[in-house]
């Protein structure tokens, strides 16, 4: 697609996005189901993590430790996987699934054993987070504007990163009251209903990023 161009005023890119919110429905389950996945994930990692490698595992810090590397290499062979796989039709869907098979993982977690079968199943909950992520983030990219996709990039790490905050206050008070086992099941919640939500969309369901008619409803800045 050709560059943006500079000389465009910034307002009249602002007021493109402002109506891209107002009238495209993916734009609205990916911000959703974003900032309802993220209430989860920060308070997982930063809070109920730790917190059962410390206590009921007795693993210390070197299990812990071990847990975060399970994750980080299951992401890891999770955005390697997703470059190895043709093109989706319907990328939605796809995703969707890979994230509801995230949140069935994610509840099992801290049930599945000793730290060896925790680390196995932490693993393959970071393998379809990052198959997942990489997915929707790619397919977003391709289905943008290219004036826009700085801007709308920057609206979904919003989502992303800015429920960080929430998630690990929200993780903290759980774990506190019912123990770090209890908030797996908990945080995956949110996104197995999020997912649900999102399949019962049939605007989301078709979602063809890189065709004409996923291009139609942006309309020209200016």
């Amino acid at each position: 697609a050709p560059a943006a161009d500079p000389a465009r005023p910034a307002a009249a890119e602002v007021a493109t996005l402002r109506r891209l919110l107002r009238r495209e429905p993916v734009l609205w389950v990916i911000l959703v189901t974003t900032l309802v996945a993220n209430l989860g994930s920060g308070g997982m990692a930063e809070v109920a993590l730790p917190a059962l490698a410390h206590g009921p595992l007795r693993a210390g810090a070197g299990g812990y430790g071990a847990l975060v590397a399970a994750f980080g290499g299951g992401a890891l062979l999770g955005t390697l996987a997703t470059a190895q796989v043709r093109r989706p039709s319907r990328p939605g869907v796809l995703a969707s699934v890979v994230f509801l098979a995230e949140a069935g993982v994610q509840a099992v977690v801290p049930f599945a054993g000793g730290l060896p079968a925790v680390a196995v199943a932490i693993a393959l909950a970071g393998f379809v987070n990052g198959f997942g992520n990489v997915l929707v983030l790619t397919a977003v990219q391709a289905w943008a504007p290219a004036a826009l996709l700085g801007r709308l990039m920057g609206v979904v790490m919003l989502a992303s990163f800015g429920v960080f905050p929430v998630s690990v206050l929200f993780g903290g008070a759980v774990t506190h009251a019912l123990g770090p086992a209890a908030f797996f099941p908990i945080a995956a919640v949110p996104l197995g209903v999020a997912m649900l939500g999102a399949l019962a969309l049939r605007r989301w369901r078709e979602w063809e990023p890189g065709t004409a008619s996923a291009a139609e409803p942006f309309p020209a800045a200016g």
